[in-house]
């Protein structure tokens, strides 16, 4: 009797092996580990918005943000208030030429003198 040797379960296993050989094992990934405002530890592959890759915070400021536009405007409203008391206080020396007016500067929001 004569015993016959099939090649073709040592073929598919000899594929088999260099498949799992060309595959990599250990897939590296990036993880981020923070802690947020609420004081809770968290975890993901996405990073946070607002850190830099190193970790650092992000400056936040933006010229046109509501917050700087506001400043800006809160700068101009009170130059414009001061020249406007400056104006007041030299038209009132050159009219009354005897008067002890002095411009003084004040704070929009509240509208007193300081």
């Amino acid at each position: 009797m004569r015993v016959q040797i099939s090649f073709r379960p040592v073929f598919v296993a000899a594929i088999v092996a260099m498949v799992a050989l060309a595959v990599p094992r250990s897939v590296p990934a990036e993880f981020y580990q923070w802690t947020d405002e609420e004081g809770q530890r968290r975890i993901s592959n996405i990073p946070p918005q607002g850190v830099n890759s190193d970790g650092t915070v992000l400056d936040t400021y933006h010229p046109y943000s509501i917050v700087a536009q506001h400043a800006r405007m809160r700068e101009q409203l009170e130059q414009q208030a001061m020249d406007i008391a400056h104006a007041e206080a030299e038209a009132a020396t050159k009219s009354n030429p005897g008067s002890s007016l002095v411009p003084f500067s004040f704070d929009i929001l509240d509208g007193f003198g300081k």
